[in-house]
């Protein structure tokens, strides 16, 4: 089995809050980057789905699919598999 690429996602993401009731001009929200690494298992026009885990049928667990327009950065990462 080939291992999908394992990368790391910077994508930007959603805030809520709940609590007091704010003025507009009190709400004070900043979106703040997020980075997330796991195996590239989809990629599509509209989304990127990575993966904790792979096991050896292919199959993958955990996923995050992240919409496409919230997306920063993809970078592929190198992987050692054995110690110099």
């Amino acid at each position: 089995m080939r291992r999908p690429p394992m990368v790391l996602l910077i994508w930007m993401d959603a805030c809520a809050d709940s609590g007091d009731w704010l003025y507009p001009t009190d709400i004070e929200h900043e979106l703040v980057p997020i980075h997330s690494v796991g195996y590239l298992v989809k990629q599509t026009d509209t989304s990127v789905t990575i993966a904790q885990s792979i096991d050896h049928e292919g199959k993958s667990g955990e996923r995050l699919t992240v919409p496409s327009d919230c997306i920063q950065d993809v970078q592929h990462l190198v992987i050692k598999t054995s110690v110099d």
